[in-house]
């Protein structure tokens, strides 16, 4: 059963993900990071290490001064999903 939640929040992390690197607000320096993050969800999402090294990346971002507050709300959003997808694995 927790693999079917786990699929369902990495297709949401990726979805989310897709949306912040498309936004012309967000940062190139964010998006380079987000980018990353977004490579670790696709070809290590099963990696707990992998996955600790993404939430630490959004966490830089969300302490980006530029980074817009909308764009805030979805990167924190991303990291209670990273977290939670995280422990699932656990």
């Amino acid at each position: 059963m927790p693999e079917i939640d786990v699929k369902a929040e990495l297709e949401d992390i990726v979805y989310l993900l897709d949306m912040l690197l498309t936004d012309v607000m967000i940062p190139k320096n964010a998006k380079i990071i987000l980018s990353n993050i977004k490579n670790i969800v696709e070809t290590d999402s099963k990696n707990v290490i992998k996955l600790s090294e993404a939430i630490y990346g959004l966490q830089d971002v969300s302490e980006d001064p530029n980074l817009p507050l909308n764009a805030k709300s979805e990167v924190w959003q991303l990291l209670n999903k990273l977290e939670k997808v995280k422990e699932l694995l656990k």
